[in-house]
């Protein structure tokens, strides 16, 4: 990533750091403005960053794996050398806690849109390129009615971040009845859908492809399942679980 730098304060080489320090920018500016009389003097409380970082953080994450990704840049400047203190901020005169705007304030804050708009545009194209990498392992297996056939290991192996990606490839389709009665009176009979993922453990040995279908769930939404006979029952499952035994 390119480099960024402005009035000697050198940025995060991380997207999404960046962002967030643009937003607490924004919260320096508006601790600022002229409080009611009997108030504290304006400023913004240094240690408050990990509260006006826009969201760009869940707060797990600030808390745990990431909390020193940006306390360095809000330290003190005589604890840190990345403090943004007579950088991007000035130090309030009567109180090192608390942080004044300055005119790069104004500049860091107003990149907020662009810079959220080059992370999205980024997060797309590796949102793209891991569905690409994903459905690779999806590639060769094309079935054909009265094959043997056998779970796709590969499947199991991706995380559930990955598996949502693509749409859950290790689902089975199950089928049930339900009943209802909208006018207090006439009781129906309805088939429906649901999805859940496979359990490859309670299911031993290959199967029989059948064939293909379309199942509908309740809210309409239609997929194709690959119907599967073991030696006691068929079995639905999206095709992409499977291969060639």
């Amino acid at each position: 990533m390119e480099a960024l730098v402005i009035n000697g304060f050198t940025f995060p080489n991380n997207l999404q750091a960046r962002e967030a320090i643009t937003h607490i920018c924004s919260a320096i500016i508006r601790a600022a403005k002229p409080r009611w009389e009997g108030d504290n003097p304006p400023g913004y409380y240094r240690y408050d960053w990990k509260y006006n970082h826009g969201g760009v953080y869940n707060t797990s994450t600030l808390n745990n794996q990431k909390r020193h990704m940006l306390a360095d840049y809000f330290e003190r400047k005589d604890r840190s050398e990345l403090s943004g203190d007579g950088k991007i901020w000035d130090v309030r005169n009567d109180s090192v806690g608390y942080i004044l705007p300055n005119e790069w304030t104004h500049v860091v804050s107003n990149m907020s849109e662009e810079i959220s708009a080059k992370r999205k545009e980024n997060q797309a194209q590796g949102r793209e390129y891991r569905i690409k990498q994903i459905q690779k392992i999806f590639k060769h297996h094309e079935l054909q009615v009265g094959d043997v056939v056998k779970f796709n290991d590969e499947v199991f192996d991706l995380s559930w971040n990955q598996a949502s990606e693509v749409d859950y490839p290790d689902a089975q389709y199950t089928q049930g009845i339900r009943k209802y009665d909208p006018a207090g009176r006439i009781y129906t009979d309805m088939n429906f859908w649901r999805s859940n993922s496979v359990n490859r453990w309670g299911i031993k040995g290959p199967g029989i492809l059948l064939g293909f279908d379309q199942v509908t769930f309740e809210n309409g939404q239609q997929k194709t399942a690959a119907i599967v006979m073991y030696s006691h029952k068929p079995y639905f499952f999206d095709p992409r679980v499977l291969m060639k035994a």
